[in-house]
């Protein structure tokens, strides 16, 4: 996706003229418009192939929720108000500059989402060892964030509202089961982090 986006800046950088000519029907004033215009909005597929790069993998790695966002923030949620505020200031430069402008944002948001993936694998290796068994109970981590939810709902209790601090590593929850019902909730614990 990146060099087939490389590519496509590569040949508008190289032949704006000719590709404007596939689009204006030979029109020489809409070709003057468009040529300027061209080179602007193609410098947009150098950063969409790496969002879609990025919004593949988060796809893949089942974080649909990320993929969708980054989907929407480069396809229509940012796309309007960068036209709207750079044609303000640069007038029809600015529309040209919308969508290359939208992808840059965008891949700003894929990465912070991406850090924000590493940020929570770090935090799981550090916890991996932390779930204990032994013959009549045991102490295991959450699942998913979702799981702590509904913990709280079934005892009755604020942990629900833990969620982010469980995530960001600044505590962390646990729930204590008997052995003889591992899924029914018994008891949960926060550890401190420190943080």
């Amino acid at each position: 996706a990146v060099l087939l986006g490389a590519l496509f800046t590569v040949g508008a950088l190289l032949f704006p003229q000719q590709v404007t000519a596939v689009f204006s029907k030979g029109s020489a004033e809409l070709t003057a418009l468009a040529v300027p215009g061209l080179m602007l909005y193609f410098l947009n597929y150098l950063v969409s192939g790496v969002n879609l790069l990025l919004i593949a993998r988060f796809a893949a790695a089942e974080r649909s929720r990320d993929a969708a966002v980054l989907s929407r923030l480069r396809g229509v949620i940012l796309v309007v108000p960068c036209a709207v505020v750079l044609a303000n200031i640069f007038e029809l430069t600015g529309l040209w500059l919308a969508v290359p402008t939208a992808e840059v944002l965008s891949l700003l948001c894929g990465l912070y989402l991406l850090y924000l993936e590493k940020k929570r694998e770090k935090i799981d290796k550090e916890r991996a060892g932390l779930n204990y068994d032994e013959e009549n109970f045991l102490i295991r981590l959450p699942a998913n964030l979702a799981e702590i939810v509904t913990e709280g709902s079934a005892l009755h209790h604020c942990v629900g509202g833990y969620t982010d601090r469980h995530a960001s590593g600044s505590t962390t929850i646990m729930f204590l089961r008997r052995k003889s019902e591992p899924d029914k909730p018994f008891y949960t614990i926060e550890v401190n982090n420190g943080n």
